[in-house]
């Protein structure tokens, strides 16, 4: 384990680490204060929409603040089961509660301690040691709260705690802001696509015709066709994880649909591993060209991103590789729009999947090439655009995680670095 040149303080010390008041299922209800677990608050680390479907009662979350108290601005929440280590801070805005257990919550931070800083020390590789370092259980493991009250952490001056998370703030608030601009690209080009192929609302609409399809009405010289006409559907495999020689850094691309959850991605070129030449030969993964569409099939369905390279997937996708007559752009955005349809396709009673054999037989609105074409030009500049602002976000975050290793371990000394740590 890596250590730090800051002093050591025991972590009960320095704030108060507790659970929740416990919430059975059956206050559950359809809306309300929305209810957190692991999952939610690690869609709110990765800066991710939202899509809880569990709700308490305005009036239970006011009787649990009022006896117990809920989570404020500047306390922190963390998943303490299954997923370790990975924090929130609580903003102003925020309004929930959150499941007992799956969490613990840090507050009454002491003068001591700041909040954002135990945030940005566990999102180190340090702090990700120091978790692992008091995890229990071997099924499944998990942090209890004397553990954590016990976990000793590199505690410098408040001052210099207060410059690191100034430090890093700024790296955080430049990828917040192109993630901003890429939402705009995003919803730009579908926009276009909802007018050009589900209003009907394409250059020279006026002077084509309507006609009857099982789709219902679609422009004359337009077809339905089965997804085995667009392009071929590939799956994909694994190596056995056994082997370490199978996966490298710097091999052939490769996907899972792990490498979708931090954030949206049009365009993808690799995964977090990548697998050596041995691995590919040893499982089911087949190379795709660039422009196929990868296409998550399982936990869940409807991961979708353009491959910007070459590269193969593990068995979780059945991926298009679109025929010449067919633009990358329309299959992405006809995807995208279309999870629902797709979804009545798959099957399985713990979770569902969409086989080879379905993902085929999906039906797909597909245009006149001219259209469909008219689209991609468009589309692709936006996207061009998009993928560019991604890549400067790659950068930003390579940077400010090597930052941050540095700044953990006292490497880069602050103390004499003019930053104004006053929030402005």
């Amino acid at each position: 384990m890596g250590m730090s040149n800051f002093p050591y303080r025991k972590l009960g010390e320095l704030c108060t680490i507790l659970s929740s008041k416990r919430i059975f299922a059956k206050e559950y209800i359809e809306s309300g204060v929305p209810f957190y677990r692991s999952k939610e608050i690690i869609q709110k680390h990765n800066g991710e929409k939202i899509n809880t479907e569990l709700f308490i009662s305005d009036e239970r979350f006011s009787e649990i603040e009022s006896k117990y108290g809920v989570p404020k601005e500047n306390d922190m929440l963390m998943t303490s089961v299954g997923t370790l280590g990975v924090a929130y801070v609580v903003s102003g805005e925020d309004h929930f509660y959150f499941k007992d257990g799956n969490l613990t919550w840090y507050k009454d931070f002491s003068s001591e301690l700041n909040s954002k800083y135990l945030f940005y020390l566990f999102d180190s590789e340090l702090g990700k040691d120091l978790i692992k370092s008091v995890a229990i259980g071997s099924s499944q493991s998990a942090l209890t709260i004397d553990g954590m009250k016990n976990l000793e952490v590199p505690c410098p001056d408040i001052c210099i705690q207060e410059k690191i998370v100034k430090l890093l703030k700024t790296y955080d608030s430049l990828i917040e802001n192109n993630n901003r601009r890429i939402a705009i690209l995003e919803e730009m080009a579908q926009k276009l696509y909802r007018e050009w192929f589900v209003h009907f609302r394409f250059p020279g609409h006026e002077n084509v015709k309507m006609m009857e399809s099982e789709m219902g009405l679609i422009p004359e010289g337009w077809a339905v066709s089965p997804a085995s006409a667009i392009g071929q559907i590939v799956g994909g495999g694994t190596p056995s994880t056994k082997n370490e020689s199978y996966f490298t850094k710097d091999g052939i691309p490769w996907l899972c649909p792990r490498d979708f959850s931090r954030e949206e991605t049009k365009y993808i070129a690799r995964g977090q591993k990548d697998i050596t030449e041995e691995g590919y030969k040893s499982s089911g993964a087949k190379m795709m060209p660039a422009g196929s569409i990868v296409f998550s099939s399982r936990a869940p369905i409807g991961y979708t991103a353009i491959a910007i390279n070459p590269l193969c997937t593990n068995q979780g996708f059945k991926s298009i590789v679109p025929n010449n007559d067919v633009s990358s752009e329309y299959v992405y955005y006809y995807l995208k729009n279309n999870l629902p349809l797709i979804d009545g396709y798959a099957s399985g009673s713990t979770f569902k999947e969409i086989s080879s054999a379905q993902m085929k037989l999906v039906p797909f609105l597909v245009p006149s090439v001219d259209v469909m074409f008219g689209f991609e030009r468009i589309s692709a500049g936006l996207g061009k655009k998009t993928y560019n602002l991604q890549q400067k976000n790659t950068n930003l975050r390579k940077t400010r995680d090597l930052l941050l290793s540095r700044l953990i371990s006292g490497d880069i000394d602050v103390s004499e670095l003019d930053i104004p740590i006053k929030e402005g």
